[in-house]
């Protein structure tokens, strides 16, 4: 199929040789928006999907809790939201007008000069006579040249050659309104969630040995590679998630094999799952390993599938079959074609490989690889069977701008709020959420930001303002195109927040949120509204106890410091907040933990807190003489120290008996304004005044 003729092929027949093959584009019916989510698909899986492509079909659902949510072309939920002042839309450009062959006036010639070698530019057709786009979809392609600079982004382009539906995303069929020829190639790619037109003139830098940009596949004459190639030059996105993101609008998760020690039994069940749903699982060789058993640094191999042999002294090895798409280099390491490991299996008879495969132990991919990725149009499931999948995508558009590009000051850059439904929670109470933040790259500006994406659980919202506490793991800002954060997550209200390394730079970005139910109350948070940090949950385990005790009784006492000498022995100090706190007197001793929180939005200060037993009764508030008198016979904390004052957080816990006290908060700073909250955590309740 394609172009074994010898007559000359024109532009728009080379355009009807690959639609042939693709899927024709066809208006989506309108049908139930659950029958539509049953029948979609992710890579690699066969199955029946929606042919409508490029563009989401703006069918809105009208079941309950899917309000401005639509079907895109893979079947799936989706919601834009936008927080900027730039309108973040996904239009179609109009393909160039001109009256012969076009010519790209962006596109640098200059950058081709190679080792003083010659170069020129040309059409496809003086390229190879009979010239076209696409010869033949069912080949496996391969490229036999190592290029460094773009391995991760051809083995992508082989990894889309073999799904005609991922490839007519990416070449649009606007081949019927081209009368002739002229000298122009389109295609798209997505950026931040949206998918742009891309138009480059046709012509291909050609060396005496051949196309600079090279055609991974047999047929010298097919050229859609190389000219998608050149289109992608000036995305300049390298990272193997970011050309499948730009490729795909899909997502994926990056295993560091560097990180940390990892389980042989726990990487090949990872790597097993991925494949069972169909998934692009890739490895790439490690910088250490460069050389090591013909193996050369950043190369990429393709995971095939999970093979376990069982050797004849009784030991399980897990192996994993990988092809290896770019270069002629071949892993002559362990359990390799001619290595010794295979007379070893109780099955002393090698498994039957293609051309370019290949066996690898998973100890050996752990030891040589720097990382393993796994890349799908949504994310995978943590376990076959689970129904609920991340179905669901709302995406966010904002921007870091002026004092909301506030670097590490985190609280201080852009805030949403968003809540999870326990609809979708899964067996250990928690759902599944999948975040994805992606910086705007021009193709003028190829400066990256590092940035990352903090998630805080709040814990009450009111006309008060806001108590969050941070769940993020410890880590640090990646200068990379966009980052993925992976969370089980209770159902609740959360806060994110993305944030960058660098204070003061301006940036458009887009929040992707991955979700198995609707996200409902998606809203941006001002300045406005105080929020308070908290960073201790609701249990505790005193020193020498068996067993955590629950504190899941909370109250909450919401005030405001206002005064210009209410610091530590200031003149207006009795008039700081105190409250009166009474335990049951039938119940036993209790273990309490108080947290006195301060906006973050204000300026830092110490903040104090301490707790008197009231022996007898006395009229709130206490005098100055009282507090002087009582100062230095406080309640001891629970490990027998006093807690005084500290940097804009305390959180002492108490063991208390029956009876009355009193706390007194402050700020030790003159003349300070700011909200603060008093969060009083026990196993019972009890009254705070």
């Amino acid at each position: 199929m394609g172009c074994s003729s010898t007559k000359e092929i024109d532009d728009s027949q080379i355009w009807t040789n690959i639609h042939s093959q693709l899927p024709s584009q066809t208006t989506r019916e309108r049908a139930n928006a659950a029958d539509r989510l049953k029948q979609s698909n992710i890579v690699g899986v066969k199955g029946k999907r929606s042919k409508t492509y490029f563009e989401p079909c703006m069918l809105y659902v009208d079941e309950p809790g899917h309000k401005n949510y639509y079907l895109n072309d893979l079947g799936l939920f989706e919601q834009d939201i936008e927080f900027t002042t730039r309108r973040k839309t996904s239009t179609h450009q109009k393909r160039p007008k001109c009256s012969g062959l076009w010519l790209d006036d962006s596109f640098d010639e200059t950058k081709l000069v190679l080792r003083d070698e010659e170069v020129k530019l040309l059409r496809p057709k003086e390229i190879h006579p009979q010239a076209c786009i696409l010869v033949d979809l069912t080949e496996e392609r391969n490229c036999d040249t190592i290029d460094t600079e773009c391995n991760n982004f051809m083995v992508n382009v082989l990894l889309l050659a073999t799904d005609s539906f991922l490839l007519q995303r990416i070449l649009p069929d606007d081949y019927k309104s081209t009368k002739k020829y002229d000298g122009i190639f389109h295609c798209r790619f997505c950026r931040i969630g949206i998918w742009e037109d891309v138009y480059i003139d046709d012509r291909l830098p050609v060396r005496d040995d051949g196309l600079i940009y090279g055609s991974s596949s047999n047929e010298y004459n097919e050229m859609w590679i190389p000219l998608i190639r050149r289109a992608y030059e000036a995305m300049r996105r390298r990272r193997f998630l970011e050309v499948f993101r730009t490729l795909t609008g899909g997502t994926g998760v990056e295993i560091k094999l560097s990180d940390k020690k990892f389980d042989p039994g726990y990487i090949g069940n990872k790597i097993d799952l991925a494949l069972q749903q169909g998934l692009w699982v890739v490895c790439s060789v490690s910088e250490s390993s460069d050389g090591v058993f013909n193996l050369i640094y950043g190369q990429v191999f393709i995971i095939k599938a999970i093979l376990k042999v069982e050797t004849k002294r009784g030991k399980e090895v897990i192996l994993v079959r990988m092809r290896n798409p770019i270069g002629n280099n071949e892993w002559t390491g362990p359990w390799s074609q001619r290595s010794s490991e295979w007379e070893t299996a109780v099955c002393n008879q090698r498994p039957f490989m293609l051309d370019r495969e290949f066996f690898m132990s998973v100890d050996s991919l752990i030891k040589y690889m720097n990382c393993i990725i796994i890349c799908n149009l949504i994310p995978e499931q943590d376990k076959l069977g689970t129904e609920e999948r991340s179905n669901y995508t709302t995406k966010i558009y904002g921007e870091w701008k002026g004092n909301m590009a506030a670097g590490l000051d985190y609280l201080k850059n852009p805030k949403y709020l968003i809540k999870i439904s326990d609809k979708g929670i899964e067996d250990d109470g928690k759902v599944r959420v999948v975040i994805i933040l992606e910086q705007m790259t021009h193709q003028t500006s190829m400066e990256l930001v590092a940035l990352r994406t903090k998630l805080y659980k709040v814990h009450t919202v009111c006309k008060h303002g806001m108590i969050i506490e941070d769940i993020t793991e410890e880590g640090i800002c990646s200068k990379r195109i966009s980052v993925t954060l992976s969370v089980r997550a209770v159902p609740g209200n959360y806060l994110i927040v993305p944030h960058t390394d660098r204070e003061e730079y301006e940036k458009d970005f887009m929040i992707a949120i991955y979700t198995p139910t609707p996200l409902k109350g998606v809203r941006f948070i001002d300045e406005r509204n105080p929020i308070l940090v908290s960073r201790q949950g609701t249990t505790v385990k005193l020193k020498g106890a068996t067993s955590e005790s629950k504190l899941e009784c909370v109250n909450y006492s919401w005030g405001e410091w206002d005064l210009q000498k209410g610091y530590l022995h200031g003149e207006e100090f009795e008039k700081n907040p105190q409250f009166e706190i009474q335990i049951p007197y039938e119940a036993p001793s209790c273990v309490v933990r108080f947290q006195l929180l301060k906006d973050s939005f204000q300026e830092d200060a110490c903040i104090g807190f301490r707790l008197f037993k009231m022996t007898s009764y006395r009229k709130m508030p206490l005098t100055k003489s009282w507090i002087d008198a009582i100062w230095d016979d406080p309640v001891k904390c629970h490990d027998g120290s006093i807690e005084g004052w500290h940097w804009d957080y305390i959180a002492p816990t108490y063991t208390l008996a029956p009876g009355t006290y009193i706390a007194i908060a402050w700020a030790d700073k003159p003349d300070y304004k700011c909200s603060f909250c008093l969060v009083v955590k026990v196993s019972f309740p009890i009254k705070v005044t």
